[in-house]
């Protein structure tokens, strides 16, 4: 029997879900090394002996490929090469490059890669995968933090924010990475000049080419900022500042002139069309009219999350992340705040004649979010197709072909590039291989598991899991096909009986007695539960649903949350 419990720190009464908001943190890997040196020692003798030749080294072993036995290998990494071998961090922003391809800024892995945009192709255009920090010079040497998003000029010069410096920073055409504004690690809220323009988290921007400007969404400050290009200096166009430490202040949406209106959450700003600039706020998108100086409400309620399509303040967005103008008269706008459901994680279009929104791919929900409380559930998941059929995780930023009517989308939750045919609406994985995650049985490539924790073998080599978050205890053949063997997708509870009428919540471990009986660790149940080799599951000790410390028979004893357990050589359950 092998656990996997201590390799994640979650809560002890919930189930476990990751959540990335606005700055999407930087992974964090750590790597350990054993190095073993042995020494031999040799007797003594009356006689000086001819020294002898020392042993010949023992051979090293050939490292043992591990690869994978069942289930999906994509998601998150830093892999270059062909597009269904590669692997992103957290792509954010994109654009095009002018010769065929796209540039995306790899929030996680800390650089920009080259996506070819026909075959998918990745390479690492400009930093190096892995590596973070504030370096100014030629692409192959400079260092990045947390770049957001990108904007191209049409003399070729590249404009990026970058979120945990805070400022924006320029890539020019010959290839030199440059600082523009901010970025000096000082992250707060201060109009000013180069680097005396402070930031709190730079997200989006826009670039207005006639006027000489630049345009950002500060996130945490809850306000838009104008750079002048030319001379560096930044001021506040609207909304009311959040500055560093303010307690009391609570981010809200207010209509109004530049100086008194409110933003809440601007990740992203496109335009200006027509002398107006749009902002996607977290369940509104709001119009900035440059001439008027006047900041309205186009679509959305304010301080209501959900999911539904309609005209103005009938519609209801989650956790809106990204805009693009999609030539047509239309706004794409992206939901993905946060990853694992916990927002809208879908793509819709906003009409700006009519003022309607249609969902265009992905399926919205209206569930509450029962674990974290207070918002809206998204349907979540990677999932090729049209319409309603399709699945994001955190959907970002797009970069949109008119002439094609396709756009391409980051997608920073499943960690892939994703194209959108705008005409017939089919979606389809350009670069990188999402993580096939759900409640998949069949043969090992097809199949799917939701946070597989514990597992045990039997003497037939049949390869027992706990997967936890998909409620399930599931069964891999030495062949690799998986089944379930007791438990329903999805579904938490405790009952007891044939193993597909029965339910869990959350089983992390489980062992094998020498009877074929499976023993299973229910967390939230705070129980111990068996199945029987026909799969009839019961309840073997502990009282669901009631956690506490008691010793005694097993239908009185108690646990809290138990986590672990393993079958000892005397027989009894540990």
């Amino acid at each position: 029997m092998t656990t996997l419990l201590n390799a994640n720190n979650h809560s002890s009464d919930r189930p476990r879900r990751s959540r990335r908001f606005a700055a999407i943190p930087a992974l964090a890997a750590a790597c350990a090394a054993l190095l073993i040196i042995g020494c031999g020692g040799g007797g003594s003798s009356s006689a000086p002996a001819a020294p002898a030749n020392p042993p010949a080294p023992a051979p090293t072993p050939a490292p043992k490929a591990i690869s994978v036995f069942a289930g999906s290998a994509g998601g998150s990494g830093f892999v270059d090469g062909p597009g269904d071998i590669a692997h992103f961090g957290a792509p954010t922003g994109i654009i095009f490059d002018g010769q065929g391809n796209l540039l995306v800024a790899d929030m996680d892995a800390k650089a920009i890669r080259k996506v070819n945009a026909a075959t998918g192709e990745t390479s690492t255009w400009a930093g190096t995968l892995g590596h973070e920090g504030a370096f100014d010079g030629d692409l192959s040497y400079a260092l990045f933090a947390a770049n957001a998003n990108m904007v191209k000029a049409s003399n070729g010069m590249i404009y990026l924010t970058d979120t945990y410096l805070g400022g924006v920073r320029t890539i020019s055409p010959q290839g030199f990475v440059s600082t523009l504004v901010g970025c000096t690690g000082a992250m707060g809220y201060q109009d000013g000049v180069g680097p005396n323009a402070w930031f709190a988290q730079p997200f989006g921007l826009t670039l207005d080419e006639a006027q000489g400007y630049l345009y950002v969404s500060d996130y945490l400050t809850c306000t838009i900022r104008r750079v002048n290009i030319a001379t560096t200096e930044t001021i506040t166009l609207a909304g009311v500042p959040r500055h560093a430490g303010e307690r009391t202040y609570r981010p809200s949406t207010v209509d109004g002139p530049f100086e008194t209106a409110r933003f809440n959450g601007p990740r992203n700003v496109v335009g200006p069309v027509d002398g107006v600039l749009y902002v996607a706020c977290d369940e509104t998108i709001r119009k900035v009219d440059l001439a008027t100086r006047m900041v309205t409400t186009v679509a959305g309620t304010p301080n209501v999350r959900g999911f539904a399509d309609g005209v103005g303040a009938e519609v209801r967005f989650n956790r809106v992340t990204g805009l693009a103008l999609d030539g047509r008269g239309h706004l794409l706008i992206s939901e993905g705040g946060s990853t694992n459901n916990y927002c809208g994680q879908v793509v819709r279009s906003l009409d700006l004649a009519s003022g309607q929104v249609t969902t265009l791919a992905g399926t919205g929900s209206e569930l509450e979010d029962q674990v974290w409380g207070g918002g809206i559930q998204g349907l979540g998941g990677w999932a090729d197709g049209i319409g309603g059929n399709v699945r994001f995780d955190m959907p970002f930023a797009f970069a949109v072909d008119t002439t094609q009517n396709v756009a391409y989308l980051t997608e920073a939750g499943n960690a892939i590039i994703r194209k959108m045919n705008l005409d017939t609406g089919q979606v389809t994985t350009l670069a990188g291989i999402g993580p096939q995650v759900g409640a998949v049985d069949g043969p090992a490539a097809k199949a799917a598991f939701m946070t597989p924790f514990g597992l045990t073998l039997d003497a037939q080599g049949n390869v027992y899991v706990a997967d936890a978050d998909n409620g399930l205890i599931r069964k891999i053949t030495p062949q690799g096909v998986v089944s379930t063997v007791a438990g329903q997708a999805g579904v938490n509870g405790h009952v007891d009986g044939p193993g597909a009428s029965a339910t869990f919540y959350i089983p992390e471990d489980l062992a094998l007695d020498a009877q074929g009986n499976l023993f299973v660790v229910d967390v939230n149940n705070h129980c111990i539960r068996k199945i029987t080799p026909d799969g009839t599951v019961s309840t073997y000790a502990g009282i669901p649903g009631n956690p506490g410390w008691a010793d005694g028979p097993g239908a009185s004893a108690q646990f809290s949350h138990p986590r672990g357990l393993v079958m000892g050589p005397d027989g009894n359950l540990y």
